[in-house]
């Protein structure tokens, strides 16, 4: 018997809403990173009125006539057969449901999930994700949920896939299609990925870009962007100053030292102390690196050698990296 409160408090309800429902969900995903890897899986954890959700583990009934909605957490492969004709196979965390007269649909959050749908049907059968959403009448396919999106492809027959935000598109035999994220964060969560995996430039920036132009209103996130594609500019030899000022003006700190690195080394690299001095005491300012005092004081000894004797000084109480010392010594002496 479950003592979560929030699942209690569903079985209790008539109406559960959206919030107690995230409620639950949050419930099983903390329940899953505390358990141990491997561990047995959830089970029947509620199981309540039509209208309302069923939480699974590894088996599901069919959703009930009044519309009822059955919540699936499986974490290991799984087959369940939640409405006439459909046999469902995966792992993750979703959703059946079917209003009356309505299509019936599986609510997919994160996994893989493959579906076996037999033809002739009188309902369509609708996989959602937050990115898009797939119909289909007779068919085998599979849709993944992940960091990079939802991913479909097709076994055998056909299916009509509607990325969010575009035209629907019919995937036949063999076939495979993309729904990128929506949101500025999940864009944000691909790019990071795309990198990880070692995928090309042009398609990380292509993320950062969609991710982007969506991200009016939400500055952290935005911020978080802006500063992915100084990254992606400064490794491909661009100019950053454009974003990196935009980032800076923003009144975002957490890149800022790394931001204020990237702009003093393209500026400095350009132009010498003439171009990069005022990125330079920027940089000092925020981070009193003895690297970047050595410079500094390269800059200013000539209009004001005893301000540079005092960054020499400050530089070799420090940790210098190597060939750093030799250089702040050599300065310092001719001073």
């Amino acid at each position: 018997m479950s003592t979560d409160p929030d699942l209690a408090a569903l079985a209790r309800a008539t109406e559960p809403g959206a919030a107690l429902l995230d409620a639950v969900w949050r419930g099983v995903d903390a329940r899953r990173a505390a358990r141990p890897v491997g561990g047995p899986l959830f089970g029947v954890l509620a199981r309540v009125t039509a209208g309302v959700a069923l939480v699974v583990g590894l088996a599901v009934g069919a959703p009930g006539a009044g519309g009822a909605a059955a919540l699936v957490h499986a974490e290991h492969w799984t087959e369940l057969a939640p409405f006439p004709g459909v046999t469902v196979r995966g792992f993750g965390d979703g959703a059946f449901e079917q209003q009356p007269g309505g299509p019936r649909v599986l609510a997919w959050r994160w996994g893989r999930v493959e579906l076996e749908v037999t033809p002739g049907n009188p309902s369509p059968t609708e996989v959602r994700t937050p990115d898009g959403v797939v119909t289909v009448v007779g068919t085998t396919f599979s849709v993944e949920r992940s960091v990079l999106g939802t991913e479909v492809r097709v076994g055998h027959g056909r299916v009509r896939v509607r990325c969010e935000g575009e035209a629907a598109r019919t995937l036949g035999d063999g076939e495979a299609a993309w729904c990128l994220p929506t949101t500025p964060a999940q864009l944000l969560a691909r790019a990071d990925r795309l990198v990880a995996d070692g995928e090309p430039a042009d398609v990380v920036r292509a993320t950062i870009e969609r991710g982007l132009a969506r991200a009016a209103g939400q500055p952290e996130v935005g911020a978080e962007l802006l500063f992915r594609r100084i990254e992606q500019d400064a490794a491909a030899g661009r100019s950053t100053r454009v974003d990196a000022a935009s980032y800076l003006a923003s009144g975002a700190t957490a890149r800022r030292q790394a931001v204020l690195t990237a702009l003093a080394r393209e500026t400095y690299a350009e132009g010498g102390c003439a171009a990069g001095r005022a990125s330079l005491e920027a940089l000092h300012a925020e981070t009193r690196s003895p690297e970047v005092a050595v410079l500094l004081a390269t800059c200013v000894a000539q209009a004001t050698p005893g301000r540079a004797r005092g960054l020499l000084e400050e530089a070799l109480g420090g940790e210098l990296a190597p060939g750093w010392r030799e250089r702040a010594e050599a300065w310092l002496r001719s001073l």
